[in-house]
């Protein structure tokens, strides 16, 4: 699906309504599959790809694992999940929000 995701919180901290408004947004096909890690249950990935990319194209933002469906509306979709951000030489987890617009 052909989608503009504007993400909505930046290192967790939700952004304000002009914060958001203002960020530009990343134009991609937007795709879900399920990934398996050594030693753990398999979680479901969504991803935002090159339009015009392969199957094997690098995502445009950051993956977002066990993305929930907020709500729906007949333009945008609203998904919140968790996304894995690099902090120093650590990893961390933190809430992510991507505003899905059609398009």
């Amino acid at each position: 699906m052909i989608v503009t995701v504007k993400r909505m919180r930046r290192a967790g901290q939700k952004l304000t309504f002009r914060e958001l408004e203002a960020e530009p947004g990343m134009r991609g096909d937007l795709r879900t599959h399920i990934q398996s890690f050594a030693g753990h249950e398999p979680v479901r990935v969504a991803v935002l790809v090159d339009v015009t990319g392969s199957g094997n194209s690098p995502a445009l933002l950051p993956e977002l694992y066990e993305p929930v469906l907020v709500g729906v509306a007949p333009i945008a979709m609203h998904l919140r999940g968790i996304e894995r951000i690099k902090d120093g030489d650590r990893i961390c987890a933190v809430v992510q929000e991507w505003l899905c617009l059609q398009g």
